[in-house]
């Protein structure tokens, strides 16, 4: 009898159990639940909460008296059994109390802008979380037991101290977003190659000095933004990640690119600029998906024609590089609407630009362009045409074709004439002609049959 009893018991307080602890939420549905602004309102029916937003808490309903030096959570935290989302960010916190381990229901998890100098132990033990922000802390290592957290999805820890990561990071095999942005991390450990569900990885504003080959396995990565390190080069591993849709690897020192880039078919933006880059490799012809391809701030001196390769390329920047001359094959871009070229020693553009149907901007200052080709009369689209501080001596009769051109920059070259039928630019607003040769016959020809636009003389 006396064991019957025990057995009625034990299942009495495994159901009153069940009834305290509810199942996990998916997103939608922990979407639809209240959300709590105030612990003391969330502790008067505790097993009801399922979110609770404390962000920039108020001292009167948490721990301490409001002459603390810092604040602290309550213990009573502890009580939410079924809290599955929590804010507790843009506060000071310095630590939180071990009931948190309690919180075995917690996905989601806002801790960011706070004062945590290391990482309270009993996160570790929320297995069950999925999302973890601890960006704007003080943060200056990762316990190894941060490889518990294996159902964690996203981890943020942008602007924190970090010097390393814990081997255990490769632990965190769900893993699908990734910030370490902004802290002082010199390398990133081999096992970063078992977070093959990593889909964002943001590593810029840090001190590393190279890529681990092992990130080749990355293979579901789809955005890499590596800026502003201390990078000499790109791994030819690189090649391996081809869901890679956005590379950032600008302001960096690589002077050089592997031809294995050319593998990463389904890139559409890459961001190298700020570099040391001499020349491209021809395989980036390849990239027959990319639609942004930033070089400028480089050492370029030439371009491969593969580069017409890149037929849904929709943004060119080149400026501040050396290249003298533009191949014929920049004219099979027909998709271009941006081309930025200023800064470079172009003397000549080849008569395929005017290919260029659909381009929108054309800025071509500070080069070396005597002479224009006639076929840029074909770019009916450009509405901002940029040519000052040129050697320009004469303008074609074709400038005069472009009929949505809306600016024309002429300033600082060698003209004394213009086309005769200026007046065919319909939607010109503004025509920059200072610092010319122009004569005061010509000035006044060009002042009266543009008399409704804005002219610039000096």
């Amino acid at each position: 009898m006396f064991r019957k009893t025990i057995l009625a018991l034990s299942f009495v307080f495994c159901g009153q159990l069940a009834l305290a602890q509810s199942a996990l939420l998916d997103s939608a549905a922990l979407s639809k639940e209240k959300l709590y602004s105030s612990l003391e309102e969330a502790l008067r029916n505790p097993e009801k909460v399922y979110r609770l937003d404390l962000v920039k808490f108020d001292t009167d309903v948490w721990g301490g008296d409001g002459l603390e030096s810092s604040p602290k959570l309550s213990a009573d935290i502890g009580k939410l059994v079924n809290l599955q989302e929590l804010y507790l960010s843009d506060n000071q916190l310095e630590n939180l109390p071990a009931e948190v381990a309690n919180l075995k229901n917690l996905q989601i998890l806002h801790l960011s802008s706070n004062q945590l100098q290391a990482l309270p132990t009993q996160l570790t033990q929320l297995t069950n979380l999925q999302v973890l922000h601890l960006e704007g802390n003080q943060l200056s290592k990762l316990p190894a037991e941060i490889g518990n957290l294996v159902n964690l999805k996203k981890l943020d820890l942008d602007h924190n101290q970090l010097v390393e990561l814990p081997a255990e990071i490769g632990k965190l095999v769900n893993l699908e977003e990734l910030d370490l942005s902004s802290n002082v991390l010199v390398s990133l450990p081999n096992t970063f190659g078992d977070l093959k569900k990593l889909k964002s990885l943001e590593i810029w504003d840090n001190q590393l000095k190279q890529l681990p080959a092992s990130m080749a396995t990355l293979v579901s990565l789809e955005k890499l933004d590596a800026n502003s390190n201390q990078l000499k080069g790109v791994p030819a591993e690189v090649g391996s990640l081809v869901n890679l849709k956005t590379l950032n690897i600008s302001i960096n020192t690589i002077n050089r690119l592997p031809a294995e880039i050319g593998n990463m078919a389904k890139l559409e933006l890459l961001d190298v600029s700020y570099n040391q880059l001499e020349e491209l490799p021809a395989e980036v012809g390849k990239l027959w998906n990319l639609k942004e391809l930033d070089l400028s701030n480089n050492k370029l001196k030439a371009l491969p024609k593969e580069i017409g390769g890149m037929q849904k390329l929709e943004v060119l920047d080149l400026n501040v590089n050396a290249i003298a001359v533009i191949p014929a094959e920049i004219g099979n871009l027909a998709n271009m609407k941006d081309l930025v070229l200023w800064g470079n020693q172009i003397a000549a553009l080849p008569p395929t630009i005017g290919n260029l149907k659909n381009l929108v901007t054309l800025d071509l200052n500070t080069n070396k362009l005597q002479t224009l080709p006639a076929e840029i009369g074909g770019l009916e689209n450009v509405r901002v045409f940029v040519l000052w501080g040129n050697l320009l001596t004469k303008l074609p009769e074709t400038i005069c074709n472009l009929p949505n051109v809306q600016a024309l920059d002429l300033m600082n070259n060698q003209l004394t004439t213009m086309p005769k039928k200026l007046s065919n630019l319909k939607n010109l607003l503004l025509l920059n002609l200072a610092k010319n040769k122009f004569q005061k016959k010509e000035k006044d020809r060009i002042t009266s049959e543009l008399n409704d636009k804005e002219v610039i003389f000096d």
